[in-house]
């Protein structure tokens, strides 16, 4: 692996954790805790509600920070051909988009049904029965899926040498 390459995998890695971190704190400052499967693993204060704007901080701005996120992560720990470098963020957009649907209304009610059953994990019966499903979320996990890979050929992404280097 060159020099190049090597930036660009730390520099994607390091963009998708400051971005988790960014939205970890849009949680914390915006959503209530009880709502947030992950905040409601923990007691946490609302010591963060008073803070005022998070720059483009709104209820849906989670969903596209995830693909994006996640989008980077994968890349940077992978040799990807140019087709994966499209495919990935199309795959971490589905994942959002499945978990979304898990929340419709129709949806919670199967997993209510089977609740006491224990044939659902736990954690997506709390995912389901907290969540709120919204058609927006599904559309900023496409967009996220689109600006990852908007920015992937920016940065010239480097694909397995089978094929061409993006952005050459």
């Amino acid at each position: 692996m060159n020099t190049n390459t090597l930036l660009i995998r730390v520099g994607l890695f390091v963009y998708g954790l400051a971005l988790l971190v960014y939205g970890m704190g849009g949680y914390l400052s915006f959503r209530a805790s009880s709502k947030v499967y992950f905040l409601n693993l923990v007691e946490v204060p609302d010591l963060f509600r008073p803070i005022p704007s998070l720059m483009l901080w709104n209820n849906h701005l989670p969903s596209l920070i995830h693909v994006v996120a996640f989008s980077f992560f994968t890349l940077a720990v992978i040799n990807a051909t140019l087709s994966m470098v499209v495919y990935i963020p199309l795959l971490w957009a589905g994942i959002n988009i499945f978990f979304e649907m898990g929340q419709h209304s129709i949806i919670k009610g199967l997993v209510s049904y089977f609740q006491g059953s224990h044939l659902l994990p736990g954690f997506i019966v709390n995912h389901s029965l907290r969540g709120t499903f919204d058609w927006i979320d599904i559309v900023y996990s496409l967009v996220g899926a689109g600006i990852a890979i908007l920015l992937f050929m920016l940065v010239g992404y480097p694909v397995e040498n089978t094929e061409k280097r993006l952005a050459s």
